[in-house]
């Protein structure tokens, strides 16, 4: 049996930004765009999508999906 984050040694460089695989758990805050979200919750307003991804990212998110 392999233990979780056995041996991982590759990362992806995004900008100045390196994810290390393995190393943590890291957290995507999701916000949908389009008013036929599959999640119902779709915001075509600029203003609240970007209120929206400004607050995950300070609640913590180290990737935002838009």
């Amino acid at each position: 049996m392999v233990r979780p984050g056995a041996g991982i040694t590759s990362a992806l460089l995004v900008r100045r930004t390196e994810f290390r695989w393995g190393a943590r758990t890291y957290i995507v805050g999701i916000v949908n765009v389009t008013p036929d979200s599959f999640s119902g919750d779709g915001l075509v307003e600029t203003s609240q999508a970007i209120e929206r991804g400004t607050a995950q990212w300070n609640s913590g998110a180290d990737v935002l999906d838009v």
